[in-house]
């Protein structure tokens, strides 16, 4: 992302979660369609966006918003959608096993601590993200006297900043079975940041859960992928990291997790589209993870 400004990934996966919403076949793809969260992030984020959302909103057969429509429903735009589904139901289920704390790192605009919190009153929820990009979150919350007192907003820069000693100042406790969420945000890591941030997850106990995406390093030089990479870097988001998928299970393994499973474009077509054939963003993937080996605290 750009220095001093949010993010504007943040921005897009927030307007198209709105537009889908507003979109009769989209928004089946949703969870809790009808929760105004993006919404008011979007408000709070700039003006231009305010248009962009209210265009959205109008309902008008815009050329624009046509296009829009279009590219929802095919490629990365669809797959983030669908991977949310997944996320949630994975998230829940760390959270019925005993998790009671959550941790989303690079949160962005996403609402799940937001929709978890109510139906978990035992868990603790944190959200570390870029400063710039965080207080549009916490101004949005705060203007609308909603930002829930179990939930810690952190303000770190991932890609340069020390997450742990974020996370531990704002009340984590290290050693409880706990929840950590990296969407979309360990590709954009340098190398040793992306280990960093596994060493941080090495806090919790033994038997927590990891769920993260990943980008395949065999599908960068995929037709499409430098098209995809210029596109991200035009908006500050520079691709700098990749796992070789088919040997995941030895990254893992060496940063002290073992894999519990693993959703590709061909997963979330098979649980959230019941299989129709539909273009899907084909190198990324999204792993669940379970720790086993603990950092000696």
């Amino acid at each position: 992302m750009k220095p001093d400004a949010p993010s504007a990934t943040a921005l897009r996966i927030a307007l198209d979660r709105v537009g889908a919403s507003l979109d009769p076949q989209l928004r089946t793809l949703l969870s809790h369609p009808e929760e105004p969260y993006c919404e008011w992030f979007v408000e709070e984020h700039s003006e231009e966006a305010r248009r962009q959302m209210e265009l959205w909103k109008s309902g008008r057969d815009n050329p624009l918003i046509k296009v829009l429509r279009q590219a929802l429903s095919r490629g990365a735009h669809l797959f983030i959608l669908l991977r949310k589904r997944w996320i949630e139901r994975e998230a829940r289920r760390a959270l019925e096993a005993g998790a009671t704390q959550m941790v989303v790192l690079g949160a962005g605009y996403d609402p799940l601590c937001l929709r978890l919190l109510p139906e978990h009153t035992d868990v603790s929820f944190f959200e570390l993200d870029h400063p710039s990009t965080q207080a549009v979150k916490r101004r949005a919350l705060e203007k609308r006297n909603a930002l829930p007192g179990r939930l810690a907003l952190a303000p770190a820069d991932l890609s340069s900043e020390s997450s742990e000693k974020a996370l531990l100042a704002a009340g984590f406790d290290p050693g409880r079975r706990s929840l950590f969420i990296a969407e979309g945000l360990l590709m954009y890591l340098e190398e040793p940041r992306v280990d960093a941030v596994f060493e941080v997850a090495r806090l919790a106990a033994r038997g927590s859960t990891f769920i993260s995406t990943l980008l395949d390093s065999a599908a960068v030089g995929r037709p499409g992928a430098e098209r995809l990479m210029r596109a991200l870097a035009a908006a500050g988001e520079h691709v700098r990291s990749t796992v070789d998928m088919q040997a995941l299970d030895a990254f893992l393994g060496a940063r002290g997790f073992r894999t519990v499973s693993v959703a590709d474009a061909e997963v979330l077509r098979r649980e959230f589209l019941q299989g129709r054939e539909a273009q899907l963003d084909e190198g990324s993937h999204i792993v669940c993870a379970e720790l086993t080996e603990p950092r000696d605290r």
